[in-house]
C-alpha cells in the first residue's frame, strides 16, 4: 500500500469540489470521487461509480482484511446506517482526504489535504483494500514509461 499512499498524496491541495471526479465536467474530487480516483489507478475499485455508502457496503463485502488500521486503509465515517465521508490512513493517526466543503457549498480552504483522525468523532469502519502488486507494477511502469499518472 505504499505506492498507493505516495500516489494519493500527489492530490494534496486539489480543491474540493462536491460530486467531483478530476475530469473537466466535475473539476476537483469530493471524498469519494478522490478514493476511487487513487484507488482505480491500481484496479482496485468497481467501475461504476460510488459514493462513501455505497463505497463502504462494497470494502465491507468484498475484502478480507477488514478492521485493520495501517497505512492504506479506508476509513469510514458517519453513522451505521449511513456512511457520509471516506478518507485514506497515511499512518495509524492521518488521514489523507477530500474535505472541507458540502453538498451545497465549498469553502475557501477545501481540498485534498491531511488531517488527523481523531478530528472526526465519527469514525464507523477501517477496511484496508487489495491491491494485487501486478496492479502496482504495471502503475509504475506507466508512470515511469509516459510520465503521466497511472489513469
Amino acid at each position: 500500500m505504499e505506492f498507493v499512499v505516495i500516489y494519493a498524496m500527489t492530490f494534496i491541495g486539489t480543491p474540493y469540489h462536491w460530486g467531483g471526479n478530476g475530469t473537466e465536467q466535475f473539476p476537483g474530487y469530493d471524498c469519494s470521487g478522490f478514493i476511487q480516483q487513487v484507488l482505480g489507478a491500481f484496479g482496485a475499485v468497481p467501475k461504476f461509480d460510488q459514493n462513501a455508502d455505497s463505497l463502504y457496503r462494497y470494502f465491507k463485502k468484498h475484502q478480507k482484511s477488514k478492521f485493520i488500521l495501517k497505512k492504506g486503509s479506508l476509513l469510514f465515517f458517519g453513522k451505521k446506517t449511513q456512511i457520509s465521508h471516506v478518507a485514506m490512513a497515511i499512518d495509524t493517526k492521518n488521514m489523507l482526504e477530500a474535505g472541507g466543503g458540502g453538498k451545497n457549498f465549498t469553502k475557501k480552504n477545501a481540498s485534498v489535504r491531511i488531517r488527523p483522525i481523531k478530528s472526526r468523532s465519527d469514525l464507523i469502519a477501517y477496511i484496508l483494500p487489495y491491491v494485487h502488486p501486478k496492479n502496482i507494477r504495471e502503475s509504475i511502469i506507466l508512470k515511469k514509461t509516459t510520465g503521466e499518472n497511472p489513469l
